[in-house]
């Protein structure tokens, strides 16, 4: 804490956080339930950190100019084979 408040809790923290292991006797937490509930918190964090929404339109306009040139290939690819 800096100053009486929490400092800021980002998504990187929790998908690089380490637990120790504290099982005795057998008891403890299952560590790949907890890793995946870490990375399940970590993708809804992101939604909210400055610029997800600007990152989420970017990475929808990057996908739909894969597949405009993955269709451009296919359709050149069609009429070299004499296909269209």
């Amino acid at each position: 804490m800096l100053g009486g408040r929490p400092s800021a809790l980002h998504a990187d923290d929790i998908v690089h956080k380490e637990f120790r292991s504290v099982a005795l006797f057998g008891a403890g937490y299952d560590a790949d339930a907890v890793d995946d509930l870490l990375d399940r918190i970590a993708v809804q964090l992101r939604e909210y950190e400055p610029g997800a929404q600007l990152r989420a339109e970017q990475e929808r306009q990057d996908e739909r100019d894969v597949r405009g040139m993955l269709e451009k290939a296919q359709q050149e690819l069609r009429e070299t084979r004499g296909e269209a």
